[in-house]
């Protein structure tokens, strides 16, 4: 890639962005291309000639829609979301948003961006530089405007300490009209300047590797991803073409055949002496980098020698294979070993594992197969514990919860579900508690059989006798849970959460003929914002159990419990 003098920041991937928005095949494509597109040429004007701004960097796994690489400002990533006002169910001040498709927290593959820019960096130094104090993050939203935003009710009801923490990691397209690069500044954590570790040539050579340089390849390659249906549309690729045919042919002409016969002699002589040295030095190298258990030293040289020498293809076989096993590398320490398994099989049934990395394969493999049989036994070991929970056997849920973290639970794997392992333990004593309460009830369960005298009685104490004699008529779903099969369990759920759901509605209706206009305006706003928080609330528990069989009992069981506390609560506050 040429650098040339200018004044405004260096773009890499424009045409590849192009191309892709002109070959997407649907407008949901389109739209979010488009939003990448726009911020693309705000940054390109609003930064200085120091900038290099990168669309979609080629990472192996994680995907960045872009990086900015800066002297000052480091390395930044911006994740560019289009979404409308209208996807957005709410937005919360800690960077997460309840939308139509669920929850969403754009910021959080930020440590896997990090994650695998380190990794290419330390095939490039000796020092295993950490970059962690160089990266930032944020978020640039090209669908509405910072007005707009602001006047979503949720966000009204933020502090300025809320505001302030917000819009470090999250911009709007207009922030970039004045002081784009301080807007990008405020991003960061740290205050360290990336020259002290980087030559501006070192930036430069890594955002060609990250770029997408090559144009026609390039663009196919991104069509292919973008495209749904993987059709190439060959207009741009023509038109392309014939730019190019034109520029020849106008030097064709300009020049007599004598000296274009000379020229390409010296070339041919120059260049291909040239391209043999560095094919052979870079072939040589990665054998020994392989050979010292340096895979991505190994791997970034075998790419320069097919760069080199396209057309080998025992070296372009072996870079492959080798990306490949890079590939599963990651994907495997990202905890999906069903995808490392798979793929490997299938890669040994059409022969396609060179020799020479069989015995690194079969050692990911044994390694994923080990792993996969270990997230099996602690995944049924969660399920297993949700179904006591269901089942009211608190007693049991505990000490197979404290089995689960003492003996098979590494301090890594602690760490990494702790989320999890905290529902789990706080639905155990919320159905403890949830079970006393029940038999408290149950004690009174004789005068809750006499009919209620309503006459004379206020609103709250009927309302409070009626919520009592739903928790004692929960006693006729019991066989359910105590057969602890789960079909009966999300049944018994199912059922609890219509009869809680039916009080709900109920009270709702009440309030509306007894409250004044105000109040019932301000109720009704809390109780959208209500809604959102348990949806959000029963989302989160259920991902202690994702993927499995316990996941929509969670779900449904963490509703009606937010539902029962919901209507005692607007009983008590709000009745008379």
């Amino acid at each position: 890639m040429r650098w040339e003098i200018s004044i405004v920041a260096k773009v890499v991937g424009r045409k590849a962005l192009e191309f892709a928005l002109e070959t997407a095949q649907t407008d949901a494509l389109k739209k979010g291309l488009k939003g990448e597109l726009t911020l693309l040429k705000v940054l390109e004007s609003k930064l200085t000639a120091s900038s290099i701004v990168i669309w979609d960097p080629k990472f192996l796994e994680f995907k960045p829609d872009i990086l900015i690489i800066d002297p000052n400002l480091g390395f930044v990533f911006v994740e560019v979301k289009n979404w409308s006002l209208a996807f957005v169910d709410q937005f919360f001040s800690n960077g997460k948003s309840a939308t139509k498709k669920g929850m969403k927290y754009p910021l959080g593959q930020t440590d896997n961006y990090i994650n695998e820019l380190q990794r290419y960096i330390n095939t490039l130094r000796k020092d295993q530089l950490d970059i962690y104090r160089l990266t930032s993050s944020l978020v640039v939203y090209t669908g509405f405007s910072k007005e707009e935003f602001e006047k979503r009710i949720e966000v009204k009801s933020w502090k300025e300490e809320d505001f302030q923490n917000y819009y470090k990691k999250h911009l709007f397209l207009e922030d970039f009209e004045y002081a784009a690069f301080r807007k990008l500044q405020s991003s960061k954590k740290f205050n360290k300047s990336v020259t002290q570790d980087f030559t501006i040539g070192e930036l430069r050579y890594i955002a060609d590797s990250l770029g997408h340089d090559d144009e026609e390849f390039e663009m196919k390659k991104v069509q292919s991803r973008y495209s749904e249906n993987g059709v190439a549309n060959q207009k741009f690729i023509r038109r392309h073409e014939n730019k190019v045919t034109k520029k020849v042919r106008k030097l064709t002409y300009s020049l007599s055949a004598l000296a274009i016969f000379s020229l390409l002699m010296f070339l041919i002589i120059t260049l291909g002496a040239d391209s043999n040295e560095s094919y052979d030095k870079a072939v040589e190298d990665a054998k020994f980098a392989m050979a010292n258990g340096e895979y991505q030293k190994a791997l970034g040289l075998y790419e320069l020698a097919v760069n080199e020498k396209p057309d080998d293809h025992e070296t372009k076989f072996l870079y492959w294979s080798l990306r490949l096993l890079n590939e599963l590398t990651l994907i495997a320490e990202n905890g999906d070993q069903d995808k490392v398994i798979e793929k490997i099989d299938k890669l040994r049934e059409t022969d396609k594992i060179p020799d020479h990395l069989e015995r690194h394969y079969q050692e990911l493999y044994t390694v994923s197969v080990e792993k996969q049989e270990h997230e099996n036994k602690v995944k049924e070991g969660i399920e297993e514990i949700g179904i006591l929970v269901a089942s009211q056997k608190f007693d049991q849920a505990q000490s197979s919860l404290d089995n689960l973290k003492t003996d098979q639970l590494t301090k890594e794997e602690l760490d990494e579900k702790e989320i999890k392992l905290l529902a789990l333990a706080e639905q155990i004593e919320q159905g403890q508690k949830e079970l006393l309460r029940k038999q408290e009830v149950a004690a009174e369960s004789e005068i809750l059989k006499n009919p209620i005298k309503t006459e004379g009685l206020s609103n709250k104490s009927v309302y409070m006798d009626k919520l009592g004699g739903i928790e004692a008529g929960l006693a006729d779903l019991n066989y359910l849970y105590q057969a602890g099969v789960t079909s009966n369990i999300l049944e018994a759920e199912y059922e609890t959460l219509k009869r809680w759901d039916d009080a709900l509605n109920e009270i709702y209706g009440v309030l509306k003929t007894t409250l004044s206009l105000g109040e019932m305006d301000r109720l009704r706003v809390a109780q959208r914002e209500w809604i959102v928080y348990r949806d959000y609330e029963a989302e989160l528990a259920s991902q202690a159990f994702e993927g499995g069989t316990f996941e929509e009992v969670t779900l449904v069981s963490v509703k009606h419990q937010i539902t029962r506390d919901r209507c005692y609560s607007l009983v008590e506050n709000f009745m008379k």
